[in-house]
């Protein structure tokens, strides 16, 4: 009887080493691909030519701020309407220098 419970909690304990080891791996996989994506979000933001743009999208992408805490840091009388109009105005253009970086980091899989 005391062997069998034995095998059991062997078991089990060499069942939640196996899945521990998947779940460190996967974990592993899945900072490697944050890694990858912060460094063309990095790419994207560093050629955001006007500072006032590229300090909102480091806030707000980067820091993963709120609009209003946004608003307030990048100050003038900004508010979380207008910083984030600036935001969707500057992606809205896109065209030019934002949109070539993305294309080039996903091309070249920094």
């Amino acid at each position: 009887m005391l062997e069998a419970h034995v095998e059991r909690a062997v078991h089990h304990r060499v069942e939640h080493a196996v899945e521990i080891a998947d779940l460190e791996g996967r974990i592993q996989i899945l900072m490697n691909e944050l890694s990858l994506e912060e460094s063309k979000i990095n790419l994207f933001i560093s050629a955001i030519e006007n500072d006032q743009t590229r300090m909102i999208f480091r806030l707000r992408f980067l820091r993963c701020l709120t609009w209003g805490e946004v608003a307030a840091i990048i100050g003038g009388n900004n508010s979380e309407s207008a910083v984030k109009n600036i935001c969707y105005r500057y992606l809205e253009s896109c065209d030019g220098p934002g949109a070539v970086v993305l294309d080039v980091a996903a091309s070249n899989e920094i």
